[in-house]
């Protein structure tokens, strides 16, 4: 893959920083009494400030950018900042900083880089939770135990693990040994016994199922290449499925009522979200409250899951359209690019967004960038 220029080196060390700082962010150490600022808040909120500098730097010093580019990094921006107006929160603003400064950096890179600080970063919190050295605390001990492992929330370390699985499995382009199944699977199972996040533990054990069976059939790509051309509708699909999912949620319907219940209310909440917030073009202000630890007790629950709910929600249609488009290029590139796994990946991505609100957020989910990133193959050759 050859050695990082000084700019690649800039985008990584912002990267790292940026994965650090918002994992740590939700670790039990940033826990404080209605979650008022603290010392270790302002140090994650410095670093993640840091990154964006860095990423900015990098953009002015890489300089040169075709007519066609400017034109259309101009356009997003403007549509992202009508979405900032609308919600009033600069997070994606600030993240587009990383899609400019990410373009045309290898994916293998990103996808390790990530794997590794994440894998890091999991095994000391969790390892420091199970060894007494940090709380671990525990929901509902005598009735549905569930284990924060180190965490703010419980089905965080669950999930962070669920996309080191596809960074994993990305790197070895979609094949699986026995005993990698094992062991994965046998981690998948631990996480799943001390935090009952279902959803997470259930589609970690069917992808590496999945793969397992078929991924060297799919890295040869032996399934017809034309059939991979529906992943391009896939992401638009899966979004106006998850919408319409809790919107249309009656819950006199008894086929709904039993979805609701196996979901743990999350259709309830977000058809209830709806009525509260409605629709709009480019969002609006929302403060989104869940259970977790330092949240004042005084506050509703409000917090939607569904991560095109949510996006929709708060950063408007326009903004869930781009989000959107972004994952259908990503598929193409990877069609192109001959990575079919990738496409498979981008798939079980769109499918546990449904549930899950991790569709666009880069600490955990650096595939949102693909679509803006090198196919380049370990050789150097180019696969786009």
């Amino acid at each position: 893959m050859g050695k990082l220029n000084r700019s690649e080196i800039l985008f990584f060390f912002a990267f790292i920083v940026f994965i650090c700082s918002i994992v740590l962010e939700m670790t039990i150490w940033n826990v404080s009494p209605y979650n008022e600022p603290n010392l270790f808040s302002y140090v994650l909120k410095m670093m993640r400030y840091l990154s964006y500098g860095v990423c900015l730097l990098k953009i002015l010093m890489d300089g040169i950018y075709t007519r066609s580019e400017l034109m259309l990094w101009i356009l997003v921006f403007g549509l992202i900042f009508l979405s900032f107006t609308g919600s009033m929160n600069k997070t994606m603003v600030l993240y587009l900083l990383f899609f400019i400064a990410g373009r045309g950096i290898s994916i293998d890179r990103i996808v390790k880089t990530a794997m590794w600080i994440q894998s890091v970063i999991l095994t000391i919190i969790v390892g420091l939770s199970q060894t007494g050295f940090i709380e671990d605390y525990i929901m509902e001990p005598d009735i549905r135990p569930r284990h924060f492992l180190g965490f703010s929330w419980t089905t965080t370390g669950a999930i962070l693990y669920f996309f080191i699985l596809l960074e994993y499995i990305h790197l070895k382009k979609g094949r699986l040994k026995l005993a990698e199944y094992c062991v994965l699977l046998g981690i998948d199972c631990w996480f799943y016994r001390m935090t009952d996040s279902r959803m997470t533990f259930f589609l970690s054990a069917v992808i590496l199922t999945f793969f397992l069976v078929f991924g060297s059939y799919i890295e040869k790509g032996r399934i017809s290449p034309g059939f991979y051309k529906l992943f391009l509708a896939a992401p638009a699909v899966i979004g106006l499925f998850a919408v319409l999912l809790h919107t249309e949620y009656d819950s006199t319907n008894a086929v709904y009522a039993r979805l609701n219940s196996l979901l743990s209310g999350r259709l309830r909440l977000g058809r209830q979200a709806v009525g509260d917030y409605g629709i709009t073009l480019f969002g609006r202000p929302i403060e989104w409250i869940g259970f977790a630890l330092g949240t004042a007790p005084d506050k509703a629950y409000n917090y939607v899951d569904c991560s095109y709910l949510q996006v929709m929600l708060e950063y408007g249609i326009v903004f869930l359209i781009l989000i959107i488009l972004l994952y259908s290029l990503a598929v193409r590139k990877a069609i192109t690019g001959k990575r079919y796994y990738l496409c498979w990946i981008i798939l079980f991505i769109l499918i546990f967004s449904v549930t899950e609100p991790r569709l666009a957020d880069l600490a955990f989910n650096p595939f949102v960038l693909a679509g803006v990133l090198s196919m380049e193959t370990e050789a150097g050759q180019e696969g786009e």
